[in-house]
């Protein structure tokens, strides 16, 4: 799996992206937390410049690649610097390896289960639309929307023709947005739990 990595020493310091973003998101991070330790900056399975395997994208698939990414880097002593559905992987792991997480930052993170009378209203529509079988498909790896109309929408500023660029990178056809397509679709909403398989 791709990474982003700063050249440096010290324990190191996992960041994890969301959803439909990729390790480009701590491009401006890291070099301000370069010199606290060794800063990686993963792309999840599906994402950024990671393989998109025949694979189902769910819960258990991420929670399997990021576990075997970490071992496979030997990564002890760790920080997790979490967002969106990153922290759903990285709160999943701390848990399970209380030994070797040294602390852990985050925001935005997907880490309990949802009401839709406390989603955001405006997006309530939006987000039961994702979750509609071939309405879903159709917004979110047909027309694009998550990267063409929600990342855009959700920054407070403009991002530029290049940044939007990269972000549409990993994802040109429908089909390789799949992965973009899951995520919406294991959201933990207190009405419907079976999702997280």
């Amino acid at each position: 799996m791709p990474m982003s990595q700063a050249p440096a020493s010290g324990d190191p310091i996992l960041f994890l992206h969301g959803n439909p973003t990729s390790s480009y998101l701590w491009r401006n991070i890291i070099p301000i937390v370069a010199p606290k330790g060794r800063c990686i900056a993963l792309d999840l399975i599906g994402f950024g410049k990671s393989d998109k395997p025949d694979i189902d994208y769910g819960y258990a698939d991420h929670v399997k690649y990021v576990d075997g990414f970490i071992e496979a880097l030997g990564l002890k002593n760790l920080t997790l610097v979490l967002h969106d559905w990153g922290g759903a992987f990285g709160l999943d792991y701390a848990p399970r390896h209380q030994d070797n997480v040294k602390g852990v930052a985050f925001f935005e993170a997907v880490s309990f289960t949802l009401s839709w009378d406390s989603f955001l209203e405006d997006a309530r529509d939006t987000f039961r639309g994702f979750r509609t079988p071939d309405v879903g498909w159709n917004m979110i790896c047909k027309d694009n929307i998550f990267i063409e109309k929600l990342l855009p929408g959700l920054v407070i500023r403009p991002l530029e023709k290049e940044e939007l660029d990269y972000y549409r990178m990993p994802f040109p056809t429908e089909a390789s947005r799949k992965p973009i397509w899951r995520m919406p679709n294991m959201l933990p909403f207190d009405d419907d739990k079976s999702n997280l398989d």
